[in-house]
């Protein structure tokens, strides 16, 4: 196969694997002999890479939206792959010394998506099916290398702790609950972006430069923003010992008169600052009722959103 074709190198791992003679494991990767390319002594060694996203999900006031980002990441994932694969440096220049097999016999694959829908317990039954090692000494069974996800940090805590028993790592970008800081009960997961903890001290330090006393803060009912409530509170304490702060839950798909209750609640104390942890198909209507009530849109008060 020609390596001009986008992502040829995943397309040809498909062929290798479809044509092998067996496909034995080691650890985390697959074994595949296919008696041309590789011998029974040495076979090519296979890194399945496996998607744990939300393609969809349920929003706010019971819409279905699409995960835009989902879809963006699982491109990103794709073409990583590829790029270790063939040792093309065009994005991150060092990945060009890998090429060759010479250089680095690791090859990358692509598992199915695991499409969480942002839930806990499709997420979790996901990750049991993928882990579960039935039926893979026939060949047709894909277990994964490494876990790439979730997103929620609800969806994280519960996976990451079943992904870890069975010895898989597993890498989130989003979920940043300081639980998952915890390395005996998540000995294997990893994260790209700050914990909430590193996040309110940001957040705090932004408030204390404008001078701000009082801060009301609107949070999801999960591990994101309970994470956040509890970090923010404590620098608060440390930081701005004088800073009076209100909180206030949200579910993550909270209903048109939870919105309503919130916002009155909000508009109550006054206070002009106000930040928002809470789902991002929450935040529209949030702000759309906090502008009904005058709390937002007319210059007097300050929104800060993170979803």
């Amino acid at each position: 196969m020609s390596n001009n074709n986008v992502l040829s190198s995943l397309l040809e791992l498909e062929e290798l694997r479809t044509s092998a003679t067996s496909v034995t494991r080691n650890g985390n990767l697959d074994l595949v002999h296919d008696g041309v390319s590789s011998t029974e002594t040495n076979p090519v060694l296979v890194c399945n890479l496996a998607p744990l996203l939300p393609l969809s999900y349920g929003g706010a006031y019971g819409t279905i939206r699409n995960f835009a980002g989902s879809h963006e990441a699982i491109s990103a994932i794709a073409l990583a792959a590829h790029h270790l694969n063939v040792g093309d440096g065009s994005v991150v220049p060092v990945v060009a010394n890998l090429a060759g097999k010479d250089s680095c016999p690791l090859r990358f694959g692509l598992m199915e998506v695991t499409d969480t829908g942002l839930s806990e317990s499709i997420a979790v039954d996901g990750v049991i099916q993928m882990t579960d090692p039935s039926g893979i000494d026939g060949g047709e069974k894909r277990l994964p290398c490494a876990i790439f996800g979730a997103v929620r940090s609800a969806v994280s805590v519960p996976t990451a702790i079943i992904s870890g028993i069975r010895g898989y790592p597993q890498f989130s970008a989003l979920s940043t609950s300081d639980k998952l800081d915890d390395k005996i009960q998540y000995p294997y997961f990893g994260r790209t972006d700050v914990s909430e903890g590193g996040q309110a001290i940001s957040v705090l330090n932004l408030y204390i430069k404008w001078g701000v006393k009082r801060v009301a803060v609107v949070h999801v009912d999960d591990d994101f923003g309970n994470s956040f409530i509890t970090g923010f509170r404590r620098v608060a304490e440390l930081y701005a010992p004088d800073m009076t702060i209100k909180s206030f839950e949200l579910p993550y798909n909270p209903s048109p008169e939870q919105i309503e209750e919130t916002v009155q609640l909000l508009k109550k104390t006054q206070f002009r600052y106000i930040n928002a942890r809470i789902s991002s198909s929450a935040n529209e209507p949030l702000l759309k009722k906090a502008y009904e009530e005058g709390i937002a849109g007319n210059g007097l008060y300050n929104w800060i959103l993170d979803s």
